[in-house]
């Protein structure tokens, strides 16, 4: 991709809990900006840029969940592995 893609960020603060949040601003140009437009062209339920790279962030967290446990579940079996080769 030519153009990266550029994410400013700053805290907030809930002023009723002090609970903090990172909010992030996508700047939406280029190369991201032609794909999107083309995405939102070909699912006209996707009505905004926030939506669509909403639906991209939740896609793209599950894949990393996936990838996480597929690890968790491969150390698993090679931690029952090697007991197995210890008796």
């Amino acid at each position: 991709m030519k153009n990266p893609i550029r994410v400013t960020e700053a805290e907030y603060e809930n002023r009723k809990t002090g609970e903090k949040a990172t909010g992030c601003t996508v700047l939406i140009h280029g190369e991201i900006k032609a794909v999107l437009d083309q995405l939102m062209k070909e699912n006209p339920e996707i009505k905004s840029y926030g939506q669509a790279l909403a639906g991209i962030v939740d896609l793209g967290v599950s894949v990393l969940e996936s990838q996480a446990q597929a690890v968790q579940a491969r150390a698993a079996e090679a931690q029952e592995n090697a007991s197995d080769h210890k008796e």
